[in-house]
């Protein structure tokens, strides 16, 4: 070890970085299995605001917790529960609009129109639609 203070410092402070970068790291999870019973848990999910309408957070809770594919699979349990794809925030906005400047919002507001696009009045996916669909 070197004989002034700050070179000893310097010293001690590599020798523990060595030591603390040794160890593992957290790796981020991106290949998870989401289960239809795990995709299903979210309709569960009980509001955190009551201003803001239950369907929109059930909603934004799983755009922001899911892949874009789990989204999509989400939103078929979630218009057949009865939900409303149209459901708003408490400024009046669909998640669409709150989510359209975020990074990967394309991949989910997608998803989002497939969904209206697939469910109509007669389908049992989305009994509370209209007639342009949920």
């Amino acid at each position: 070890m070197p004989g002034n203070p700050a070179s000893a410092f310097c010293y001690t402070v590599s020798k523990s970085f060595e030591r603390f970068s040794n160890l593992a790291v957290k790796q981020r999870v991106t290949d998870e299995i989401w289960t239809d019973q795990r995709i299903k848990g979210f309709l569960d999910y009980k509001p955190w605001n009551s201003s803001s309408g239950a369907d929109f957070q059930l909603l934004y809770r799983a755009y922001k917790y899911m892949r874009p594919k789990d989204f999509g699979r989400f939103l078929v349990f979630f218009c057949g529960a009865g939900h409303d794809l149209e459901a708003t925030d408490d400024r009046g906005r669909r998640l669409e609009q709150v989510i359209e400047n975020h990074r990967f919002a394309e991949l989910f507001i997608a998803e989002l129109r497939r969904a209206r696009q697939t469910a109509s009045p007669e389908t049992p996916a989305c009994p509370t639609a209209t007639t342009a669909g949920c």
